[in-house]
């Protein structure tokens, strides 16, 4: 049996809170999801529209071609540093919003 003072309890009210912030932050999630998406389509197709390997783009950011096929692929997320050696290597303007 447990503890009393180890016992949580939440009542309805705290539970539906829970699950609206829950769909609420999952939402936030799908939309940085859905941004991240474009991007990496606009940075493939950007790099293939320039008729260039993922080994050719690396080796103008200095990366290896492991980090760029996981950034494309989106299994890794680039930081800003890489983000702007991607964008130069690709002779495109980086904008952030």
């Amino acid at each position: 049996m447990r503890e009393p003072d180890r016992v949580i309890r939440i009542n309805q009210k705290t539970i539906n809170h829970l699950r609206q912030e829950i769909g609420r932050i999952k939402l936030q999630n799908d939309s940085v999801t859905r941004r991240n998406s474009v991007f990496l389509s606009e940075l493939m197709l950007t790099r293939l529209e320039q008729g260039m390997s993922q080994a050719q783009l690396a080796r103008r950011t200095g990366l290896q071609q492991s980090s760029i096929a996981r950034i494309e692929n989106g299994t890794t997320s680039p930081t800003l540093k890489t983000l702007i050696r991607l964008a130069r290597a690709l002779n495109r303007d980086l904008m952030l919003e």
